[in-house]
């Protein structure tokens, strides 16, 4: 069984020379990533493979150790002074090239993972982000989980036995959000695509303005199917409007949104 520690304690699960993978989205594990901050000695040598989005994810690679190493599949506007510095690495690499990466390159000493408490069969949901967890927590040698409350359970998501984590923390945190505005261009693209869209359409659809109006804009539309790499509350909205082919399995490895969609998950 795994070991129970506090969020203050850890960062003592990692040590120099280690590779640490954290997943982003609505799954960072945003609480053991700030208790890591908080102590920069303990990332000393640290190899951190992350895969925060921007506009979803912020970190200050500048309170971690000058001698910590962070790769991760999205550049961000504040991390330019730590890539020129050689402490932050851009993957330049698709989903699918990412997951080769994981699977054939790097053994994680560490997978920091936040999800739902346990059901009755004892598994922690990942609920609303997957994302690249399950090919991750496969390799690690060990795993953190972040016990939160505020992690939906979603049926169907993935899982990890509570039994298979190294070490749990219970914490209660929200989860990040994502909402974007519109604009008269952005409403002008998404009726010239949703003119192009039939009923029964499979859309990848992702985030951003012109996905969030596109889907406002395709709530009269029938037996859609959605098979995405993001999803966000365009897919509750074209949900209630009955919209979806409900005898489709609709798929998606991250939701990421607003307060109310994790709500609507649960």
């Amino acid at each position: 069984m795994p070991i129970t520690l506090s969020i203050e304690q850890t960062p003592s699960l990692v040590a120099p020379g280690q590779t640490v993978f954290l997943p982003g989205a609505a799954g960072a594990p945003s609480p053991f990533v700030d208790a890591l901050l908080q102590t920069p000695e303990r990332s000393a040598g640290l190899d951190i493979f992350m895969t925060y989005v921007p506009g979803i994810n912020a970190i200050n690679l500048d309170r971690l150790s000058p001698s910590a190493r962070v790769s991760g599949l999205f550049m961000q506007p504040a991390f330019g002074s730590a890539q020129r510095e050689g402490r932050y690495r851009h993957l330049p690499m698709s989903y699918a090239g990412f997951v080769r990466h994981l699977r054939d390159e790097l053994t994680p000493d560490l997978v920091a993972v936040q999800v739902a408490p346990p059901d009755a069969k004892g598994r922690c949901s990942l609920g609303p982000t997957a994302e690249f967890v399950p090919t991750a927590v496969a390799k690690a040698k060990r795993v953190l989980g972040l016990i939160n409350p505020q992690v939906p359970a979603m049926a169907g998501a993935a899982s990890i036995a509570y039994s298979d984590f190294a070490a749990v923390c219970e914490v209660d945190s929200a989860l990040p959000t994502y909402t974007t505005d519109s604009d008269a261009a952005t409403e002008a693209i998404a009726a010239n695509l949703a003119s192009l869209i039939p009923d029964g359409a499979t859309l990848q659809v992702g985030l951003g303005k012109v996905p969030a109006a596109l889907s406002r804009l395709l709530r009269n539309h029938r037996k859609l199917r959605l098979h995405s790499g993001m999803l966000s509350d365009g897919f509750i909205e074209l949900s209630e409007a009955g919209a979806l082919d409900e005898n489709f399995p609709h798929n998606t490895c991250v939701l990421v949104g607003s307060e109310e969609l994790y709500r609507r998950l649960a």
